[in-house]
C-alpha cells in the first residue's frame, strides 16, 4: 500500500492489521480503538477482536496509550497488557459532562504501557489527568445525553464526518507526555485524524492508518490544514 505523504506524516489507507506490523520505526503509539460501546465505524462489531489482533504489533513500539471510554472494562486491554508492562491510568476529563444511561460520562480514560519519557526539567513527574477546558471544534458538534439522538446532533455529526470525534486537547497532552520530541507517532485507529493534527501542532512525525476511505480522506484534510497552520506561524 502507497502512502499519503503530507509534510511530517505518513498516512495509509487500509487495514492496521497489515500495515502496522510492516512499519520499520515506531517510538509511540497513542490511539483510541474501536472499543465496547463503538458503534457505525470499521470495526464495532468485534471490538475486543480486533485489539486482540492488533496488540502484538503495538507492543513492538517503545511505548502506547490506548484510549477508551470511562464506561469500557479495562480488560479490554489485557491483550496488549500481557506483551507490555503497565505503568498508569491517565484521566482525559471533560469540561462539560455527559451521560450514557446511568453512567455520568466526566472524562476518557488512556491506559499507558511501556518505558515512559526521560526525565528532563519540567518533566520529572508525569501527570496523571488533564480537562479539556474549552470545547474543540468537535465537541462543539456533539450531542450530550439525551441531545445525542436529537435531530440538532445528528446534523452537526454529518457536517463533521465521523460519529466519535476525540477532543484535540486530550491528544495534545497524551502526545505531551508520552512522545518526545523527536519521535514517530503512530494511530493505527486513525478515524477523522484528530491524533495526526495534535501531532502536528505538537512538532512531532506521524503515522496514520486508517481503513475506512471517506474518514482517510478527512484525515487528510485536516492534518494538511494543520501543518499549513503551523508553517503560517514560523
Amino acid at each position: 500500500m502507497t502512502p499519503v505523504i503530507i509534510g511530517n506524516a505518513t498516512l495509509y489507507l487500509g487495514d492496521c492489521r497489515e500495515i502496522l506490523p510492516t512499519l520499520q520505526k515506531v517510538d509511540a503509539v497513542i490511539t483510541d480503538p474501536p472499543w465496547d460501546q463503538a458503534r457505525n465505524i470499521p470495526g464495532a462489531d468485534d471490538p475486543r477482536g480486533l485489539f486482540r489482533d492488533i496488540a502484538p504489533a503495538m507492543a513492538k513500539a517503545t511505548r502506547a496509550v490506548v484510549q477508551l471510554g470511562c464506561d469500557t472494562d479495562p480488560n479490554f486491554t489485557a491483550p496488549l497488557a500481557a506483551l507490555m508492562p503497565f505503568h498508569s491510568v491517565l484521566w482525559l476529563k471533560y469540561g462539560c459532562p455527559s451521560y450514557r444511561g446511568r453512567v455520568l460520562v466526566n472524562a476518557d480514560v488512556a491506559y499507558a504501557f511501556g518505558k515512559p519519557i526521560k526525565s528532563l526539567p519540567g518533566a520529572r513527574v508525569i501527570p496523571s489527568d488533564t480537562i479539556s477546558t474549552h470545547r474543540d471544534v468537535e465537541e462543539n458538534l456533539r450531542g450530550h445525553g439525551r441531545n445525542r439522538s436529537s435531530k440538532k446532533a445528528r446534523e452537526t455529526a454529518a457536517l463533521l464526518g465521523h460519529p466519535m470525534p476525540r477532543h484535540a486537547a486530550h491528544l495534545r497532552w497524551l502526545i505531551k507526555w508520552w512522545s518526545e520530541q523527536t519521535e514517530t507517532i503512530c494511530d493505527p485507529f486513525m478515524g477523522s485524524g484528530t491524533s495526526g493534527v495534535a501531532a502536528m501542532q505538537c512538532g512531532r512525525k506521524f503515522i496514520g492508518i486508517e481503513i475506512e476511505p471517506r474518514y482517510f480522506d478527512l484525515a487528510c484534510r485536516r492534518i494538511e490544514d494543520a501543518q499549513r497552520q503551523q508553517r503560517m506561524f514560523k
